[in-house]
């Protein structure tokens, strides 16, 4: 049926509000008027432009594509060798935000985030009164610190961030970070607080919150054997991510002989060596190379310094 566009009524006063937040937030993307200081600590939240146009009776909302940056992130993970990161940007597998939080003349402002069941991956840029202050006296050698949860609990997150980028106009940063093992729910929340940036101190604080990318568990329940008896280990489920896969496993060990340990090696079916660490007694977390379908764990018995023993290797099919 048609619609007679002149007839609608229009909450004219939100509509020109919108117009003048959307001119307000690209002036100060475009630099093209002086910045203003903004309250201490505010946090706003700007999707992909929008702004709705009022003219000859009708509404105008231009589109723009969400995903327009992820080359550019990509190579801000890329140029850190964060594989993950870099991965999961070709495939387009990263959330693109625009959460922006201003202190001390600085603006802060977190342009991707990912989560992919154990790791946390968070891409930003800095802008306005930086400095060229990175490492030395001036400030941290990364160019920048943060804390978690108001620094109640940053125990169980490890992870890896690079060193601030200087780029025209600013600076641009990245970090991933390890998700603790006992968490599995769909939907992270982070809150987070950078608190030194390019040699300004300040408080920059987000509450970051990210969907898990897919991923699956499957059982494996299976168990090897040392020849001397002593070391029995039951590979017993895997979580599988998009860039990396944890497996949970128990172990019996008798220890009779001081100084016997085990370790683990690990390879993809074409006899790739793949990356992996211990995040606990009883788990491996591996970091998977794209396309792998299936992966060879082998646990290894070290008797003493000169002997070892290969145990029986387990195959898991990641399909």
């Amino acid at each position: 049926m048609h619609k007679d566009l002149h007839n609608i009524e229009v909450p004219k006063e939100e509509v020109f509000q919108a117009i003048r937040l959307g001119i307000e937030q690209a002036q100060l993307v475009e630099k093209k008027t002086k910045r203003k200081k903004m309250t201490k600590r505010m946090t706003y939240f700007t999707s992909a432009a929008a702004a709705m146009l009022l003219a000859s009776g009708f509404i105008f909302i231009p589109v723009s594509n969400v995903l327009a940056q992820v080359p550019l992130i990509g190579g801000i993970y890329e140029k850190y060798q964060m594989s993950i990161g870099e991965q999961l940007a070709e495939e387009q597998l990263l959330t693109e935000t625009s959460l922006i939080a201003n202190d001390q003349d600085v603006q802060v402002e977190i342009t991707s985030v990912f989560y992919d069941a154990a790791y946390v991956g968070i891409t930003f840029k800095a802008t306005g009164a930086v400095k060229n202050t990175i490492g030395g006296n001036q400030g941290p050698e990364a160019g920048f610190t943060y804390e978690m949860f108001d620094g109640k609990d940053v125990s169980t997150w490890g992870g890896s961030l690079g060193a601030l980028t200087k780029t025209e106009g600013g600076y641009t940063g990245a970090l991933i970070l390890d998700v603790p093992s006992d968490f599995t729910e769909n939907v992270i929340s982070l809150p987070i607080t950078f608190t030194h940036m390019a040699g300004i101190r300040g408080e920059w604080s987000f509450d970051l919150a990210a969907e898990k990318l897919p991923s699956k568990q499957q059982l494996i329940n299976q168990q090897v054997i040392s020849q001397n008896k002593e070391l029995n280990i039951t590979f017993e489920d895997i979580r599988i991510g998009q860039t990396n896969a944890t497996i949970s496993y128990s172990v019996n060990f008798a220890q009779a002989f001081e100084g016997q340990t085990y370790t683990f090696e690990a390879y993809s079916m074409d006899g790739k060596k793949i990356s992996f660490n211990h995040i606990s007694d009883s788990t491996l977390l591996l970091e998977l190379p794209r396309d792998t379908t299936s992966i060879k764990v082998v646990p290894v018995l070290k008797i003493s310094s000169a002997e070892t023993e290969q145990l029986k290797p387990v195959i898991i099919d990641l399909n």
